[in-house]
């Protein structure tokens, strides 16, 4: 592994101390993470492992979270269905009226 941790998978999902410190934001732990989100302390865990979950780790053991990147991840992860195409005879719209 590089010296500079660019063969790290997580890397990319983390943030730099300057960056979370400097710009005034909230830093958040393990504990206020799965209490606001309501999961576990290994599903956490799971989602930084996986690269999923932007962090900050402060020495070898001590994880920390952005407010504001936790937002961006709950935004990007809402799903909605999907919607029907125009023209297509699937949804409430293809539905014949009973008689």
């Amino acid at each position: 592994m590089a010296a500079d941790g660019a063969h790290d998978p997580a890397a990319a999902s983390r943030i730099s101390q300057d960056d979370a410190t400097d710009s005034g934001e909230e830093l958040l732990t393990v504990e206020d993470v799965c209490a606001w989100f309501k999961v576990t302390r290994a599903w956490v865990y799971d989602e930084v492992e996986a690269g999923r979950l932007p962090y900050l780790r402060l020495g070898r053991k001590h994880l920390r979270f952005r407010r504001c990147e936790l937002t961006d991840y709950l935004a990007a992860s809402v799903r909605r269905p999907p919607r029907a195409n125009a023209g297509s005879p699937r949804g409430i719209e293809a539905l014949e009226p009973l008689d």
